[in-house]
């Protein structure tokens, strides 16, 4: 309820400001919960109040899990070859029982972040990846972090930053290569 609030009053007193939303743990009722099935009515509640900021196949790709990728735009118009990937860390989220029954890959998060990866390199794109819980951290868990810093590995070359809320605090954190220990 008060993020959708919220998100109306930004949409009111701030029509022009770009917003790229992302799910956190405490949308969910009960808090950390979100069954990957494809029907979360929580995610269907945010994508009627976020439609306004997201284009329509980011919007259909958020309406079935709560994630998306969106060319990246500023107050006036777009910023070419950039690009944002919006997470739905509740994918990771160790206090999330559904995943108790989704181990592998729910909702096929990952699998999607690796093409959208490969699509940014193919066109050039540079990436600002977003989400909630901050990946590799006790929140996230332990499997799916190795995946992630996996395909961020990968991938160094394209991503400007990873930029998570989780904590409400200001971290800088400094990723480096597993198999050489060079600064991502």
């Amino acid at each position: 309820d008060y993020t959708i609030r919220i998100s109306q009053w930004i949409q009111e007193h701030l029509p022009a400001t770009p917003v790229f939303p992302t799910p956190g743990n405490h949308e969910f009722f009960p808090v950390n919960a979100m069954n990957f099935d494809g029907n979360d009515e929580l995610i269907k509640q945010l994508s009627e109040v976020w439609a306004r900021w997201l284009d329509h196949e980011s919007l259909e790709m958020f309406k079935k899990f709560g994630y998306y990728s969106m060319a990246l735009k500023g107050a006036s118009n777009p910023r070419d070859g950039f690009r944002v990937i919006a997470l739905n860390t509740e994918t990771c989220n160790h206090q999330n029982w559904y995943l108790f029954s989704q181990t592998s890959d729910p909702g096929g998060m990952l699998t999607w972040v690796e093409q959208e990866f490969q699509k940014a390199e193919e066109n050039g794109e540079k990436l600002f990846v977003i989400g909630h819980v901050k990946t590799g951290e006790d929140a996230c868990l332990f499997e799916w972090s190795v995946r992630y810093r996996a395909l961020m590995e990968r991938y160094q070359h394209l991503i400007v930053a990873n930029l998570f809320g989780h904590t409400h605090t200001e971290d800088l954190n400094l990723i480096s290569d597993t198999t050489n220990k060079d600064i991502i």
